[in-house]
């Protein structure tokens, strides 16, 4: 679940600021993930999808529901230390357009499909995450005065992995 907890009423010289740019949406959102990979000693397949169902903030604004998967072939090397995991695959991600009452809104939602290259490196309870997202096909809802586009993207992520105790451990008095 997401909580409506960043600012979604900045303005700029008394206007509102496109909703796209706010820090956040001011609406309770739902979130459904699911993650599986198979691997054959070093190689492997990671899919991955979210799906993001929004519901209306305070202004009577949604944001429409977004889905995405990926799909990226890895290889497994270790090293003394830490482990690194080189990956090449694809990113596809499609969004609702939004609303402002019954209203829909133009120049929101529409699909794309990107390209992925990236690599993962594990560090004890760390991974530190470098991907390169390079558009191959995109149709964003736009009108005829407004052209819609994707550059590519770079994305740097930092995860801290928490560990439990054993499941064994856990029934132990």
């Amino acid at each position: 679940m997401k909580f409506p907890l960043g600012n979604d009423e900045k303005t700029d010289k008394g206007t509102l600021i496109n909703r796209n740019f706010q820090l956040g949406t001011g609406s309770f959102d739902f979130l459904l993930s699911s993650i599986y990979t198979i691997r054959r000693d070093k190689i492997g397949l990671n899919i991955e999808s979210t799906y993001k169902i929004n519901t209306e903030n305070k202004q009577d604004y949604r944001f429409g529901n977004q889905f995405n998967v990926s799909g990226n072939f890895f290889y497994w090397f270790e090293t003394p230390g830490f482990t690194v995991l080189p990956f090449l695959g694809m990113y596809y991600e499609n969004a609702a357009r939004h609303t402002e009452g019954k209203v829909t809104q133009i120049n929101t939602g529409g699909t794309a499909l990107f390209a992925s290259l990236g690599t993962q490196l594990y560090y004890r309870n760390f991974t530190l995450g470098l991907t390169l997202q390079q558009p191959l096909r995109q149709d964003y809802y736009s009108e005829e005065t407004v052209e819609i586009e994707s550059k590519s993207r770079f994305m740097v992520t930092l995860i801290y992995n928490f560990s439990l105790k054993r499941k064994d451990d856990l029934f132990k008095l």
